[in-house]
């Protein structure tokens, strides 16, 4: 049997806090942030009346967010940040700023 289950990432604790910018939209072309949640949909077979068991889900889901929870998130494409990755290697800035290293920011294919 074909069911969908959706985990809300607020009420699943899937969640991250990150700085951006949107440049050229006033206050929000300034380095500030927020709290983000992912929230899935999970479709599929079930197999023994059970779909997956979401505990090793949630765990990778979990990793994946380590990767840009505190982190700037820099676009690739905007002329305000420059972001290089090469690899794990992220480099990165935003306006003429000082660069940082992985520990501070993540590119984003933006």
């Amino acid at each position: 049997m074909s069911v969908s289950i959706e985990v809300n990432g607020w009420e699943a604790n899937l969640r991250f806090s990150a700085a951006h910018f949107i440049p050229g939209l006033g206050k929000c072309s300034r380095l500030h942030g927020h709290d983000y949640a992912v929230s899935l949909r999970i479709e599929g077979e079930t197999r023994e009346s059970i779909l997956m068991d979401f505990i090793p889900l949630k765990a990778a889901v979990r990793e994946a967010l380590e990767e840009v929870d505190h982190r700037i998130l820099i676009p690739t494409r905007c002329p305000q940040g420059r972001c290089q990755e090469r690899g794990h290697e992220h480099k990165g800035a935003v306006g003429g700023g000082e660069e940082h290293d992985r520990a501070f920011i993540r590119c984003c294919p933006l």
